[in-house]
């Protein structure tokens, strides 16, 4: 069975079932609403905020452009802010393993979540422009599928966990699309499991901006 997950749009509906957003409070509920991009996903919460949705629940918001979705998860994360909208991305997936243990399987090795966080931290660093692009997500015998493409631009120092930092090369990198597979157990990613091919990370990375591999 193969199941269309479409981009998630529904924040209202979370806002209404959340404990502490009463419709019945006395003041409005201030909540801050971050989102790294304008499209279909950040527009619906100026159609809630300039059609009274939001206020008729009685919610005050506040919507703030923030540069990416790093930005956004790390002020949810840090408590500035109530909401981040935006589409399915290895930084929300990331946000996502918390609370539960998380193992992500690769080709040579398993990483534990903190581990996993730390890989994405110096990737995020050392390719301050990394991008995601994604097909829908497939869902087959209880596992989630998504063919990710992803690159960036080496413009920071690469601090790998177990390997020497790298100083900017200025190369861009693209990685060939490849699938991901996800196991979920409640609202938590428990398990990531990336289809190994020629080219992947990090491997890939370290071809790509001419850094001799390490052995296997």
């Amino acid at each position: 069975m193969r199941i269309w997950f479409k981009p998630i749009l529904i924040v209202l509906a979370v806002l209404l079932l959340t404990p502490g957003f009463s419709r019945a409070a006395a003041a409005p509920h201030k909540a801050i609403f971050t989102f790294g991009g304008l499209n279909e996903r950040s527009g619906i919460l100026w159609v809630a905020r300039d059609a009274g949705i939001f206020q008729k629940h009685g919610i005050d918001p506040t919507i703030v452009n923030v540069r990416n979705a790093q930005v956004g998860m790390s002020a949810l994360a840090g408590g500035e802010t109530q909401f981040h909208v935006g589409s399915a991305t290895g930084t929300s997936i990331g946000a996502m393993a918390g609370g539960l243990d998380l193992a992500f399987i690769a080709a040579t090795r398993t990483l534990d979540k903190a581990q996993f966080l730390a890989m994405l931290r110096a990737l995020y660093t050392g390719f301050p422009d990394w991008n995601y692009d994604h097909d829908p997500i497939e869902f087959n015998d209880g596992v989630h599928a998504i063919k990710w493409r992803q690159g960036g631009t080496h413009l920071g120092v690469w601090a790998m966990p177990g390997m020497d930092p790298i100083s900017p090369t200025g190369r861009s990198v693209k990685i060939p699309e490849h699938y991901f597979f996800y196991k979920v157990k409640g609202n938590h990613i428990v398990e990531i499991r990336p289809d190994p091919v020629p080219g992947g990370a990090p491997r890939g990375i370290l071809e790509q901006i001419g850094v001799e591999l390490p052995p296997l």
